[in-house]
């Protein structure tokens, strides 16, 4: 049973395999870690760090959560309060990669940090819960002029039972923080504790190559393939760090042992295309390309990646065609009507403004979208009656 739906996503880094060239799942590449290439002047957050449960976090669960009987009602609550303005009042930001203790205390959060929190509220209030690595039609964000390839995480709470009772008798509750409500879900698997923190430095990782901090994202991204060898999405960034800073050869190695574990990964081999394309094998990145861009077309949150890429870069019309693309495929994601009404914000063509945030509005689910939507109407109205 899932219990709520919310704005918020894990996030992979989309930076950029495809030969036949194999490796084993338990057998690395020679030579992989590049340790005299990056400086390593840094701590990372230890298991103990990222799962501490704060003084001011277990009143809180003895206060609002103990009292209540069942997952059921000890998961919904928590999940208002997070929300709410008068307890949590946790806001989104893409890039708050924080512990359970600090998401807790700043009251920001993103998909990965925000589910953390979730996992130790829970734990702390006497339920099991498993995290849950949900594989989702591609789709992507954009940060700082750099798109980022969406993952998505969930937990599964139940209660506190012996294995028997869990297996006959034991309801499963989901609380899920989903970034777009129409893109499907491919299949899900269950996280090793191991698994989740991984996924927690690669977002890390994510954050400060995106900040331009080589040497502290190679310490997370690789910290994060050791401790998930088999999470290609953690190989893919390691790698596309590598081709960045010019270790080219290293580079190809890592997608090639990630083509192995995911042999149909696209943004793998569109990252090998950008290898080839960098290293002079033009023919074989245009192949490639090809053969990602072939099966992309009819994904509806490619388009809307594209237009947001063409909306960065000042390219407006780009940015127009490819969001009627997107929502030709898919009328029913309010995000693409926002990112129309943004676009048409730049055109200066201020009525289709207006019908794009209606048109989000009504088909938001969450309050706090339908809110936001009603925010900029509400800014537009103001703005077009001092024109």
């Amino acid at each position: 049973m899932k219990l709520h739906t919310f704005i918020i996503c894990l996030t992979l880094l989309a930076l950029q395999g495809c030969q036949s060239t194999h490796y084993s799942a338990a057998q690395l590449p020679k030579g992989i870690y590049l340790d005299n290439a990056f400086q390593d002047n840094v701590t990372l957050e230890s298991a103990d760090d990222i799962f501490y449960v704060s003084p001011e976090m277990k009143r809180y669960v003895h206060k609002r959560l103990h009292p209540l009987k069942t997952a059921k009602e000890k998961s919904t609550q928590l999940i208002r309060d997070l929300f709410d303005p008068n307890m949590m009042n946790i806001g989104y930001s893409h890039n708050a990669n924080f512990a359970a203790a600090d998401t807790f205390e700043k009251g920001i959060a993103n998909c990965m940090s925000l589910t953390l929190l979730s996992y130790v509220l829970i734990k702390e209030a006497g339920l099991d819960a498993k995290f849950m690595d949900v594989q989702l039609e591609e789709n992507w964000s954009l940060q700082n002029g750099r798109t980022m390839l969406n993952g998505h995480v969930n937990l599964k709470v139940t209660e506190k039972q012996s294995p028997i009772d869990l297996i006959l008798y034991a309801q499963a509750y989901t609380i899920d923080f989903q970034p777009m409500l129409g893109v499907p879900v491919m299949s899900q698997t269950v996280l090793t504790k191991d698994e989740i923190i991984a996924l927690y430095y690669n977002n890390k990782g994510g954050e400060a190559l995106a900040l331009g901090d080589v040497d502290l994202a190679y310490q997370y991204f690789k910290a994060g393939s050791q401790l998930a060898p088999t999470k290609t999405a953690i190989w893919n960034n390691l790698a596309s760090l590598y081709r960045q800073t010019g270790f080219l050869a290293e580079a190809e190695q890592i997608y090639m042992y990630s083509m192995h574990l995911e042999p149909h990964n696209l943004n793998l081999k569109e990252n090998l295309a950008l290898l080839y394309k960098k290293s002079g094998r033009t023919e074989l990145a245009k192949k490639l390309q090809k053969e990602v861009s072939d099966k992309r077309i009819k994904n509806p949150y490619y388009h809307a990646m594209l237009a947001e890429e063409a909306l960065y870069h000042g390219k407006f019309s780009a940015s127009l065609n490819h969001y009627k693309k997107a929502i030709a495929l898919n009328n029913k994601e309010h995000r693409f009507y926002f990112g129309l009404a943004r676009t048409y914000l730049n055109l200066g063509r201020y009525d289709n403004v207006q019908k794009s945030l209606q048109k989000a509005k009504r088909l938001a689910d969450a309050i706090q979208d339908k809110r936001r939507y009603q925010s900029k109407i509400s800014a537009l109205a103001t703005l077009s009656a001092s024109l």
